[in-house]
Formats: structure tokens, C-alpha cells, sequence
């Protein structure tokens, strides 16, 4: 019986993770999505996107439920205060959503650029009058680089229900990130 385990967890360890496709996002900009997202269409850019300025690219899994965009901020930053930018981002990751729960904030290196990460899960509570009085609670993987002195904003999000099954799917994306 133990060879099973041993061969069970060689298959686990050995399995090469999700497949992902390569897309350009900008002139600068390329990132490996999973063969079914597809761009958004504007009709569901404006439904999702939750910022008041529209995604630079957004792209959406086949059911229309997982989404990753990409944001090129207009805000002029110091390219080397990560420390800073991450204090900010984090203050106003709090005041957007009605709960955060921090999981994972760190500044790394991808593609030889640091990054500033940040994964969480997010709930927005209805309205007291709202005739929908579900909440919404989402995972959100979202990835922070400076770049020219503007905020490349990378951002995976899917419903919480479903998290475990895309965490690793978003690690490998924002992995993926390229800028030039």
C-alpha cells in the first residue's frame, strides 16, 4: 500500500499545473491566461469593472465568473518606493470593501521586476434598502509594479466559493506577468 501513496504523491508533485496561453496585453505588456478567458466585452466591462477608470485589458474565464484585468494608472508614483505604495494600496483595499481578509501581501521579484502582491478575500455587504440583500465575497489576487513612474495594477478575481480551485491558476498567471 505505500507504493500507492509514493506514487500518488509523485503525480501530485510532477503535475506541470495549469495551462496557460500567452497574450499581449499591451505593446509592453504580455501575460499567460488559461485557453478559455477571453476578452470582455464592453457591454460586461462596465458591469464588472468596480474602478472608476476603465481597465486597460480585462479578460474573463467561459463562464463569465473569473476575471483578470489589467490597469495602467494615470497617477504619477516614485519607482522605487514599493514600501510606500504598498501602505497606500493596502489603506484603500479596506475602504473599498465592507471586510477584508488579508492572505497573503508581499513584495517579490517577477520577471526580474519587483512586485508588490497582495491576495485576499474581499466582502461587500448590500445596501439597508437594497432589494439584493446577498453580500459579495470574492478572492482577489492583485499585483502591484512601478513602471515610468505609473502603476501597473494586475488583478485575478473569482467568487469565493470557488477560490481553491483557481488559487494556483492565479499565482501562475501573475507569474506569467510580463512588462518591458
Amino acid at each position: 500500500m505505500w507504493y500507492l501513496s509514493l506514487i500518488l504523491s509523485f503525480f501530485a508533485i510532477a503535475s506541470p499545473g495549469p495551462k496557460l496561453k500567452k497574450v499581449k496585453v499591451t505593446d509592453r505588456i504580455t501575460v499567460s491566461l488559461p485557453a478559455d478567458f477571453n476578452p470582455v466585452t464592453d457591454e460586461d466591462m462596465m458591469n464588472k469593472a468596480i474602478s472608476s477608470q476603465r481597465p486597460t485589458a480585462m479578460y474573463t474565464n467561459s463562464e463569465r465568473v473569473v476575471d483578470f484585468s489589467v490597469n495602467i494608472t494615470k497617477n504619477s508614483w516614485p519607482d522605487d518606493n514599493l514600501a510606500l505604495m504598498k501602505d497606500f494600496y493596502k489603506a484603500s483595499l479596506y475602504t473599498m470593501y465592507s471586510e477584508v481578509e488579508m492572505l497573503k501581501e508581499e513584495v517579490r521579484e517577477v520577471k526580474k521586476r519587483k512586485v508588490l502582491s497582495m491576495a485576499f478575500i474581499s466582502t461587500v455587504k448590500p445596501e439597508e434598502n437594497a432589494f439584493n440583500q446577498k453580500s459579495i465575497v470574492n478572492y482577489t489576487y492583485v499585483q502591484y509594479a512601478l513602471v515610468d513612474g505609473r502603476v501597473i495594477v494586475c488583478n485575478f478575481t473569482c467568487p469565493v466559493a470557488i477560490y481553491t480551485q483557481w488559487q494556483e491558476t492565479a499565482e501562475a498567471i501573475m507569474n506569467t506577468v510580463k512588462i518591458k
